[in-house]
């Protein structure tokens, strides 16, 4: 719907031509009514550092990885291990879209890869909920006009 059915429906109801065709207004109302479920939704940043837990692979440091994430105490987790078990863990976080920056500590051996939590995902929603408001306002208008 975001990527190809919103900016397609803005598009054509904003071209005269097209505004007041049928099959257009309705998915003007299909959008409206996407863009108003999701605005609808709680908006607010994480209570703590808890953050969801999405990583597939059940390796054993991907594992503690994973009890790392759901820990709504701990902000930061270090992996002191080999660089290839660093880089597997490191490309976990980045293909799972966990919620953690990671840095790599050099000091002794075996280096650290430094696990942070972040509100990346909140971050995320704070910005589609304003492409959502900003669409729908536009469809809004749109539909007082045609």
């Amino acid at each position: 719907m975001d990527a190809i059915i919103v900016p397609a429906v803005l598009g054509l109801t904003e071209w005269a031509p097209t505004l007041s065709v049928a099959s257009v207004q309705r998915l003007r109302a299909a959008c409206l009514a996407h863009l108003h479920g999701r605005i609808a939704e709680p908006l607010e940043p994480p209570a703590d550092f808890a953050r969801v837990n999405t990583v597939s692979c059940r390796c054993v440091h991907c594992a503690e990885l994973g009890r790392f994430l759901v820990d709504p105490g701990r902000k930061e987790w270090a992996l002191k291990a080999a660089q290839h078990a660093r880089n597997h863990v490191e490309s976990a976080i980045r293909q799972h879209g966990c919620d953690l920056d990671c840095a790599t500590r050099r000091v002794g051996s075996p280096h650290s890869l430094i696990c942070t939590k972040n509100q990346a995902s909140y971050e995320r929603r704070v910005r589609q909920r304003k492409d959502d408001l900003r669409n729908a306002e536009r469809l809004d208008v749109l539909s007082e006009h045609g």
